[in-house]
């Protein structure tokens, strides 16, 4: 990944969710398990914005598949983790990219 704002926005991701896990007595990676993606996704998406809930799902779903890849997990505990609804929706019809380019 080379954009660094992406870079410190999934650090940051990863961080808060260790950090999280940590406060559930969840200090191993092997007991990490998709209830766990899912309960902190879902307390995240009460908290904060769909779209942020959206991206720090991301962000686990690209750490763990690099650890799964570099052989240090067995699977992606984030990759079954439905990440919340978002639809985004024009405020004008001048300004939706869709309808310009639909015609």
């Amino acid at each position: 990944m080379r954009n660094p704002h992406t870079r410190r926005a999934y650090a940051r991701a990863a961080t808060d969710f260790f950090d999280w896990l940590a406060a559930k007595g969840v200090t191993q990676l092997a007991a990490i398990e998709s209830v766990h993606v899912a309960t902190y996704i879902e307390q995240l998406r009460r908290a904060r914005s769909a779209p942020t809930a959206k991206l720090r799902l991301a962000a686990l779903r690209h750490l763990f598949d690099w650890m799964v890849i570099g052989q240090i997990m067995p699977t992606n505990p984030a990759a079954a983790v439905r990440g919340p609804r978002h639809v985004v929706s024009c405020a004008s019809p001048a300004l939706c990219c869709r309808r310009n380019f639909a015609s």
